[in-house]
């Protein structure tokens, strides 16, 4: 028995040590041929700072986080964090919360935009740190007195105006293509094929059905008001 234990805790000390990033202080980056410090990927291919940053900043400006990959393998940010400036480092990981968070906040002020992180609330009005304007968590408007008002069509505060940035027209073909609305961000959602199990790319799931967040054993009445268990 105690070989076998001796055998089972190397083979877990082996699998730490090879799961940990692999930084070399010279090799020959497989994106620009440069002689340089390199971290090595899963796949065996090996990337330096220069292009490493290149690729985790395209992606922190994509409008959806997803981490860079190569050969269809994400990119982990703990194997190429060292050789990251630390500016970087902090907006992927912001962006990556942004993501993860299924009720996002952003500053009602338009011009500016930027998300407010869930942690940092600490009551129904948030002041952004960017341009001081106040925006009500609840109803991602501006700072207003009493309960929250909310458009049915838009989602938006209420507003005595039609939507004028398209958002009508926008519904009005949702409701022709039978599309649904992420519950969880807000963006409309295309069915393609049978698959009513959705996942957005806000990580919210969702039944295409009924339009509810998943949960493990899901039930609703489809579109033949029968009762099925996902």
């Amino acid at each position: 028995m105690g070989s076998v234990f001796s055998r089972t805790k190397k083979s877990a000390s082996r699998a730490q040590k090879t799961s940990r990033p692999e930084i070399y202080n010279s090799g020959t980056c497989h994106s620009c041929g440069a002689t340089a410090q390199v971290a090595k990927l899963s796949c065996a291919h090996m990337y330096c700072p220069h292009c490493l940053t290149r690729k985790f900043a395209a992606a922190a400006n994509k409008m959806y986080y997803g981490p860079p990959q190569c050969c269809g393998a994400d990119i982990p940010l703990a194997t190429a964090r060292r050789l990251l400036d630390g500016t970087l480092v902090s907006r992927i990981e912001d962006k990556a919360a942004e993501m993860r968070d299924a009720n996002k906040t952003y500053c009602s002020n338009l011009p500016c935009g930027h998300y407010l992180p869930a942690d940092t609330f600490r009551d129904q009005q948030h002041v952004c740190h960017y341009c001081v304007q106040t925006t009500c968590t609840k109803c991602k408007g501006p700072r207003h007195a009493g309960a929250c008002e909310m458009c049915p069509r838009c989602l938006r505060p209420a507003h005595s105006f039609s939507c004028s940035d398209g958002t009508d027209d926008l519904l009005d073909l949702a409701d022709d293509e039978l599309w649904m609305q992420c519950p969880g961000c807000g963006i409309m959602v295309e069915l393609e094929g049978k698959e009513y199990n959705m996942k957005c790319y806000c990580g919210t799931k969702f039944c295409y059905n009924c339009g509810e967040v998943r949960t493990t054993y899901h039930i609703h009445k489809d579109l033949d008001e029968k009762e099925e268990d996902w």
